[in-house]
């Protein structure tokens, strides 16, 4: 038989993330409904500015988690809510917001 192949000679391993990697958390804001899955780009765009006051960029992560994590049924029960909180949002936002609503409607 032939001999097993030694360290310098065994085929390197394949690219990528090890087997028990947890994805990214766009990875898995990706298996949102499309909406949705802009409403997370919108709002991780507008946290990844960074000049928003505590209390917005709470509300922000909140949302945002809650998209990433696709626990949906939170979402429905809360986003108007949280999203009443934020005081003057920019268009982004408010757009983000018109999103959650839409799908929610349907």
């Amino acid at each position: 038989p032939p001999p097993a192949p030694t360290p310098a000679s065994a085929p390197a391993p394949a690219p990528g993330p090890a087997p028990d990697a947890s994805p990214t958390p766009r990875a898995k804001g990706a298996d949102l409904p499309e909406p949705l899955f802009f409403a997370l780009v919108l709002l991780e765009r507008d946290l990844a500015r960074g000049d928003h006051g505590h209390s917005t960029q709470r509300i922000l992560r909140e949302i945002a988690k809650l998209l990433r994590e696709g626990d949906l049924e939170t979402l429905r029960f809360t986003y108007r809510t949280l999203l009443g909180r934020l005081q003057d949002p920019r268009p982004d936002l408010r757009r983000a917001g018109e999103l959650i609503d839409h799908h929610f409607a349907g």
